[in-house]
């Protein structure tokens, strides 16, 4: 544990990070526990950076890293980090073990699946708690690696110790019940992030739902959102909880710029009648601490606040999943090649022994095997002249098979067409198929929900002429009856597919387009991602 120059203080210390900001929260308690006092920061790290895992927003961070650590002294001190809802998410999942093994394993494998997170490959960090006997809580945040693996060469660099990197909203849940807000009744915990809004669900302490509004305008109409879906988070309450436990009230954080917006809707709610709003900053929590007065009111380090609260002694936070762990474990280096520069002296004498009785046994049995072959060389020389003639007739004969195979006729194109055609689902459509002389298919097109891409792909790899169907890529866009996702997809054609029809009529890019019934009929429903349909919400 870092101390500060005098040593008469203990520090802990959490950051919170977003696309665009990083937030240092320090508590200093000294040893003779007189002093328990906070000292705030805030950077915005990003400038011109697209995004994190690019090579310029690495170095961006790392230089805010740098300064932060060098103006706080922060070398060798433990890292806690609390990571926004943009860098990742959080499902829980709730019910009987059996129900619950089962349906945490079908989520690891769709993790991949989080478009929102990018593109990639995906971390999955788990944690869980017992309800009784039969039942429990699990939590699992995903993140993605190439964000995650960024992440930690930034703190590397700076020479910064991560120890623990969780969700925000996890530390929010712990806030909350440090607040006495969900001792009683269920909580709405809505975090404010830059690209949108996180809505939670704590109750004492526990994450029982993370839910993040689709959509770029979720800002602008939170407050419509959380009056719509109410009841029905309501239904979800108590289904998990086996009992009544009204959701009335709402906590809400996060930057000061864009809580103001979302408050104003929800006090609309709270003239109504309908909720109870409760703006959640560092100076709500009872916890004792001397806080300045520019920290104590701003809401965008109460999820800092939670991860100091994780940090302190006798805390009864629950412990929500760890990035650092699959971090940790994904970059594990091998043992065995420091192992072979350690002792690659002893092998090569080891090795030059070997290999001397090596070639002396060899030219002994070479030499005895020399002597009893001369007698049936004449034998030999005929058997070898039989076995070529041999090798040119059955090279011959493979020629002649290859002729056949070459001109046997392959499936229809129009076939394969047909079975794509019928395997895109409502409110998704093909805008062009490419083909080329390897077999390889590119087929791009658009779809107004995650939803629909998702089961399209599935659909696709059942198709048995299509083998390795994956997602290569996707980008947002509009069209007049909404939000679309533009996507492309590869897959590959068995080569005895491909020659002939190649050579015949596939000469030149092969286009073909299909319409939704209707683009202009566009059910509310098909917005729903996969990531809101994987939600237990009824």
């Amino acid at each position: 544990m870092g101390k500060s120059n005098n040593k008469q203080f203990e520090r802990k210390v959490a950051i919170g990070l977003t696309n665009n900001d990083l937030t240092l929260l320090i508590l200093e308690k000294s040893l003779a526990g007189d002093i328990n006092r906070v000292r705030d920061r805030h950077l915005v790290w990003r400038k011109e950076a697209a995004d994190l895992h690019s090579e310029l927003g690495q170095k961006e961070l790392t230089d805010a890293l740098i300064e932060l650590a060098a103006a706080e002294k922060l070398h060798g001190v433990p890292i806690h980090i609390a990571l926004s809802s943009d860098l990742c998410v959080t499902r829980v999942i709730s019910g009987e073990n059996d129900h619950v093994r089962q349906e945490l394993q079908e989520l690891i494998e769709r993790s991949s699946g989080y478009l929102s997170l990018g593109v990639g490959d995906k971390l999955t960090a788990v944690s869980e708690a017992a309800i009784d006997a039969r039942r429990r809580h699990v939590w699992v945040t995903v993140a993605n690696r190439e964000v995650m693996e960024a992440l930690d060469d930034a703190f590397e660099a700076a020479r910064l110790r991560v120890v623990r990197i969780e969700h925000s909203l996890a530390a929010l849940s712990r806030v909350v019940q440090a607040t006495g807000d969900d001792a009683d009744a269920p909580v709405i915990v809505i975090d404010v992030a830059d690209s949108g809004v996180d809505v939670g669900i704590s109750y004492n302490g526990q994450l029982l739902l993370d839910y993040r509004p689709s959509g770029s305008n979720a800002k602008d109409s939170v407050g419509v959102i959380i009056a719509r879906h109410t009841k029905r988070l309501q239904r979800y309450i108590d289904r998990l909880l086996r009992g009544q436990a009204p959701i009335s009230r709402v906590c809400l954080c996060g930057k000061t710029e864009d809580v103001g917006n979302v408050r104003e809707q929800l006090e609309k709610l709270e003239e109504a009648g309908e909720i109870t709003l409760r703006l959640l900053t560092p100076g709500n929590v009872p916890t004792g601490w001397d806080l300045t007065d520019e920290a104590a009111n701003d809401s965008s380090l109460t999820a800092d606040l939670g991860i100091l609260l994780e940090q302190t002694a006798g805390s009864v936070a629950n412990e929500y999943p760890n990035l650092v762990d699959p971090l940790r474990e994904s970059r594990r280096r091998p043992i065995l090649k420091p192992l072979l520069r350690m002792s690659w002296p002893i092998l090569a004498t080891i090795a030059a022994s070997f290999l001397v009785w090596s070639v002396t046994l060899f030219e002994a049995i070479e030499t005895r095997i020399f002597e009893s072959q001369l007698t049936s060389l004449e034998e030999d020389v005929e058997r070898v002249n039989r076995l070529h003639q041999e090798a040119v007739v059955a090279r011959s004969r493979v020629a002649h098979l290859q002729q056949i195979a070459d001109s046997l006729e392959m499936r229809p194109w129009d076939q394969l067409i047909q079975r794509v055609g019928q395997s895109l689902p409502r409110g998704a459509w093909l805008e062009s198929i490419q083909v080329d002389r390897a077999g390889k298919v590119t087929i791009g097109g658009t779809s107004h929900s995650e939803d629909g891409l998702f089961e399209l792909v599935e659909h696709l790899r059942k198709i048995p002429d299509l083998w390795r169907v994956a997602l290569e890529s996707t980008q947002q866009s509009h069209l007049e009856s909404g939000p679309a996702i533009q996507f492309a997809l590869s897959a590959s054609v068995h080569p005895t597919h491909v020659a002939s029809r190649l050579e015949e009529g596939l000469r030149s890019e092969v286009r073909i387009v299909w319409l939704p019934d209707d683009p202009t009929l566009h059910d509310s429903s098909d917005k729903a991602t996969a990531e809101r349909e994987r939600n237990p919400i009824r």
